[in-house]
């Protein structure tokens, strides 16, 4: 077959005579791929898609992780803020008025901050929600908690003017 092509020298044309595509000063002239070369190319190949995979798959997982915890330190805070509310009060009942005030500077105080730590906590998770990997959408649970935030911090804000 080659004997009946002219031998180009000097250009380079793209050799698909042999089914392997590879480009050649002529186009007979170059020799064809071993099976062993073939091979370890698509092997690299499968590799390279397989570790994009896992990349792709490890940033997800880091992804849903930082969600999960913020929501879990959400969550932690509710509690403990709600047990120590409960036990504040059974303490009230019993205490003198100047214990009784006091304590209740101090939860108010407790207060402020825990205010403070929650807004923080809210931008966190609304930074988050916003950089979902690859464009992914949001689920609807997901988006009712973006709104949500969104709209928490901006009454937040505008009390703090």
């Amino acid at each position: 077959m080659c004997d009946d092509l002219p031998l180009l020298l000097g250009t380079t044309v793209l050799d698909i005579a042999n089914g392997l595509g590879y480009f050649s000063r002529g186009l007979c002239d170059a020799p064809p791929m071993k099976p062993s070369v073939v091979v370890s190319l698509a092997i690299s190949a499968a590799a390279a898609v397989i570790l994009t995979g896992l990349w792709a798959k490890a940033r997800v997982d880091d992804w849903e992780h930082a969600w999960r915890s913020c929501r879990e330190h959400m969550s932690a805070i509710t509690t403990s803020e709600l047990a120590y509310s409960r036990a504040w009060q059974y303490r009230a009942s019993f205490s003198s008025p100047e214990v009784a005030l006091e304590e209740t500077r101090a939860s108010l105080k407790r207060l402020q901050d825990l205010q403070i730590r929650i807004a923080q906590i809210e931008r966190r998770m609304l930074a988050i929600l916003e950089q979902k990997p690859f464009g992914l959408p949001l689920t609807a649970e997901e988006h009712e908690e973006l709104q949500s935030m969104k709209e928490h911090i901006q009454k937040h804000e505008e009390k703090a003017k």
